[in-house]
């Protein structure tokens, strides 16, 4: 979309667009990059937890560590107790 090569990471290379948005956002104007040039699936994606293998987990299920919250002691006050305070 720029006459110029752009960076991605480096502001100091964006320009203005003077083209219509279509042509802005062709994948075919878009720089290289290391990561996009990596081909991976949906699936890969959402399974490479369970395709790493961890030595940790025999079932191949990742769990998430358990949450505790603490617990408030609650006090109530009643009638009679607010009458003996009186």
């Amino acid at each position: 979309g720029q006459p110029e090569q752009w960076d991605l990471h480096n502001s100091t290379t964006f320009q203005h667009p003077m083209v219509p948005y279509d042509v802005l956002i062709d994948p075919m104007s878009l720089p290289s990059h290391p990561l996009l040039l990596e081909r991976e699936s949906t699936l890969d994606i959402i399974h490479q937890d369970s395709a790493r293998g961890n030595a940790d987990d025999k079932t191949g299920i990742s769990v998430s560590p358990q949450v505790t919250f603490p617990i408030k002691q609650a006090y109530i006050v009643d009638d009679e107790m607010i009458k003996a305070m009186l």
